[in-house]
């Protein structure tokens, strides 16, 4: 044997032996998460709080009829030894688990008994269609799991969800039988109902040859995804796909480096370099494994650019396609998108309004231009200014709301996103939280437990009590009229120390947080006990 060569076959046989997760795969920047995480069976859809302390997944252990969900903590440097959240799982299938980015909420797909199922099912008990299923933490544990609304569920599957960083909107996959190459991703939105209006993503996502899983990215402008499309490397591949002005790129092949003959899915960000994905190519532990690929700098240079053009002179309304906006002269857009909602919940609302755009220099003095509108039916307006533009001021003009009025400086080089919420019939910037605006929360008939659409209200208080250190919050919680005195006066306690736990656990001082139960003493409705069964804030300096 030529000397060289069998150096060569040394070197690598020796480098395999002492890293074979790594060499094994071809792949010098994708590594095997290894023994403690992946096992003999399936391992897949890992997701990450926003500090990267915590992983949720899903684990099929080898024989195992069921999918399973854990739960890892990341220290020293490692993942520690994963550990069931008992209270998720069932005795059926509980998989594809999504924690939100602030660790307070984890969505998940599950067939367990009082799923969505066909009426006529015969087939395995083990293979029923899969439901979407909610849990929030509270303190140091998780709430029993409750189904999302019926817009949500049907007799088809449904799997894969995830939830955007505003709690606004949510996301999973959905394919009718056992044909998930006819998958295609659904978005549903949160109102006072619930998750609500779901329907089928842009086509450039969803291009008839079967979608899988759209996961936010916490650090770009966009999702990853799996597909089957032609061009591919193999079944399914991953893919990332650039979302800028409520428009969506072409979608960008994550290339061979990460995706191989073999199926590739669940691609989601542990921090700014890292992704971790799951993959059932060879040599792997088990089945399906997960890993983790190191982004390089230039890795999403090749992503395509959003497929949209804004002439100089013009003005796009995001939806519409309609007004008048200018363009800057250099090659980075500058401006605002405005967003209307109708509640803290983010309902949109579509509002007239009036933009005056101020200039610097000799024509500050002599020059504004001014602007009418309409934000459109996703309460969405787009304003792009020119050079020479400092601020903008915005005047809501329709009738039916007290008048709002703010002004907000330029970035050049920046579209900024402002959200204006609707808070009864008063207009409020969201970035300024008023106290005097803290509405009450609802409860079911007998229960303590916070209600889904009530999440994001209550972290905006959070955020609130955050930036306000000098202020305390008073939690009074109420009953239903029912004549059980000492019942009543125990919910409305329990009611109070739920929501209580609940802001504590994201760092709020407890002695910050008074709770106080009212019993039925102070009904808001003598015939609707909806009404009475609730909790009310009040700020305390």
């Amino acid at each position: 044997m030529n000397r060289t060569i069998k150096f060569l076959l040394i070197f690598f046989l020796s480098s395999w032996i002492i890293n074979p997760g790594i060499y094994s795969q071809g792949q010098s920047n994708l590594t095997n998460l290894g023994a403690i995480i992946n096992s003999e069976g399936d391992e897949f859809s890992p997701s990450f709080t926003n500090d990267g302390k915590t992983m949720v997944f899903s684990m099929k252990k080898k024989n195992s009829r069921n999918s399973r969900i854990y739960i890892s903590s990341h220290v020293d440097g490692k993942w520690a030894e994963p550990e069931l959240i008992n209270i998720l799982n069932s005795s059926r299938d509980d998989e594809n688990p999504f924690i939100s980015f602030d660790g307070s909420m984890i969505v998940f797909s599950s067939n367990r008994d009082g799923g969505n199922f066909p009426a006529d099912y015969k087939g395995d008990r083990d293979n029923l269609p899969h439901d979407i299923y909610m849990s929030y933490k509270i303190g140091n544990d998780w709430s029993t799991p409750e189904k999302v609304s019926e817009n949500v569920n049907t007799v088809n599957n449904e799997k894969a969800p995830s939830i955007s960083a505003d709690y606004n909107t949510l996301y999973f996959t959905r394919w009718a039988g056992n044909d998930s190459g006819k998958a295609v991703i659904m978005a549903a939105q949160l109102t006072e109902a619930g998750f609500t209006n779901a329907r089928e993503l842009d086509n450039k996502i969803n291009d008839g040859h079967g979608s899988f899983g759209f996961i936010p990215s916490r650090f770009r402008e966009g999702f990853y995804f799996s597909s089957k499309r032609p061009g591919g490397s193999g079944s399914w591949d991953l893919y990332y796909i650039e979302h800028k002005q409520g428009k969506f790129s072409t979608p960008l092949n994550l290339g061979k480096e990460i995706n191989s003959t073999s199926d590739e899915l669940f691609a989601n960000e542990y921090d700014q370099n890292t992704l971790y994905l799951s993959s059932n190519r060879e040599n792997g532990i088990g089945s399906f494994d997960m890993y983790s690929y190191t982004v390089s700098p230039d890795f999403f240079a090749n992503v395509s650019s959003v497929d949209t053009q804004i002439k100089r002179g013009e003005t796009k309304d995001l939806s519409r396609n309609e007004g008048k906006t200018d363009r800057s002269g250099d090659n980075k857009d500058t401006g605002f998108n405005f967003k209307f909602s109708r509640d803290i919940l983010g309902k949109p609302v579509s509002v007239k309004l009036r933009a005056i755009l101020k200039y610097s220099g000799e024509k500050a003095l002599s020059l504004e231009k001014v602007i009418t509108g309409e934000s459109n039916k996703e309460g969405n307006f787009l304003l792009i200014t020119e050079s020479g533009i400092t601020s903008v001021a915005i005047e809501t003009l329709s009738s039916g709301f007290k008048t709002f009025k703010n002004e907000y400086s330029v970035d050049p080089g920046k579209v900024k996103d402002v959200n204006i919420v609707l808070n009864g019939n008063v207009i409020a910037d969201n970035s300024n939280f008023d106290p005097t605006d803290f509405k009450p929360i609802y409860f079911d008939y007998n229960s303590s437990e916070i209600r889904l659409e009530y999440i994001p209200y209550i972290y905006n208080i959070i955020n609130y009590l955050r930036a306000n250190r000098n202020i305390r919050l008073k939690i009074i919680g109420h009953s239903g009229n029912t004549p059980k005195c000492d019942v009543s006066e125990k919910i409305g306690l329990k009611r109070a120390k739920t929501v209580r736990d609940y802001i504590i656990s994201f760092g709020i001082e407890r002695n910050r947080v008074i709770v106080k139960s009212m019993g039925k003493k102070y009904p808001a409705d003598e015939k609707f006990n909806q009404l009475n069964r609730r909790v009310e804030f009040v700020p305390v300096k």
